[in-house]
């Protein structure tokens, strides 16, 4: 179903917020008020600054003014912008992307199980059975599927799909460079991606950066092989998930009082 854009009146003052000028500790974009005020009553004896908004819109302007440490997200919002419109545009702002993210909302109980993450990383040298364990993670059947292989060495295109053939029905789709695979997947969106980092014309952080980019790849499985020496904040960049998603059908409050706690270091109020 299409959504049919319509005039949205943003207020110009924010939800709930008592300290607009302060530190935010938690910022929740957030239309539903009954949860809103169930989150502040958890928190409501600590020094935590809680600003809520019922609009992405908002919500990436008070970011742009004032960093919060923590975001819980709705996607269902009452803006043209939802949620994931929201994650998006945050995470392809690299002085944003850090920013932790929760997901909330109504969905089927199997998403609740869906990945955020940036990729997995593996060095060229890896064995073969460990790789099979990796990709076994993200397709643990593999009959059907189709993975796509993103490297500018055909010889190492062709060893990975040896050593992945198992007899089973898997269409392999090889690439020789971020700008093929990125053509590729617009043209068929693979089960799986496995991807180099140095290629000539457009490198593995690109295309990462590009699916992440897209709601239609967000979620894509990625798989980086490198024979790079990467830095710590390259790995750091490779291992950062967008979001952890909860359901509100099936998550209680106090999976996310824990979230809080690990993400902020400070206790909610547990009767």
């Amino acid at each position: 179903m299409l959504r049919c854009p319509r005039p949205v009146q943003v207020p110009k003052t924010l939800v709930n917020s008592h300290y607009p000028s302060a530190t935010i500790d938690i910022l929740l974009v957030e239309d539903d008020t009954a949860f809103t005020e169930l989150l502040r009553e958890q928190f409501g004896h600590t020094n935590l600054h809680i600003v809520s908004t019922a609009f992405a819109e908002q919500a990436l302007e008070l970011i742009q003014q004032h960093l919060p440490r923590l975001i819980f997200l709705d996607i269902l919002l009452a803006g043209e912008m939802d949620g994931w419109d929201f994650l998006i545009t945050l995470k392809g702002n690299r002085q944003l992307a850090s920013i932790p993210v929760v997901v909330i909302t109504i969905t089927e109980p199997n998403t609740r199980g869906l990945v955020f993450n940036g990729a997995e990383y593996l060095p060229k040298t890896v064995a073969p059975e460990l790789l099979k364990q990796a990709i076994q993670h993200h397709l643990p059947h593999l009959a059907g599927k189709v993975l796509l292989i993103v490297d500018d060495d055909p010889n190492f295109r062709q060893q990975v799909i040896d050593s992945l053939k198992t007899g089973a029905d898997v269409q392999f789709v090889e690439a020789a460079n971020g700008r093929q695979a990125l053509e590729c997947i617009r043209h068929q969106l693979p089960d799986l991606l496995i991807l180099d980092l140095l290629m000539p014309q457009v490198d593995g952080f690109e295309v990462l950066r590009q699916l992440r980019s897209d709601r239609k790849t967000l979620t894509l499985p990625v798989l980086v092989m490198t024979g790079a020496e990467l830095t710590l904040a390259e790995k750091a960049y490779l291992k950062r998930g967008l979001a952890t998603l909860v359901s509100k059908q099936s998550v209680g409050m106090e999976d996310l009082i824990q979230i809080v706690e690990q993400t902020l270091g400070v206790v909610g109020r547990r009767e």
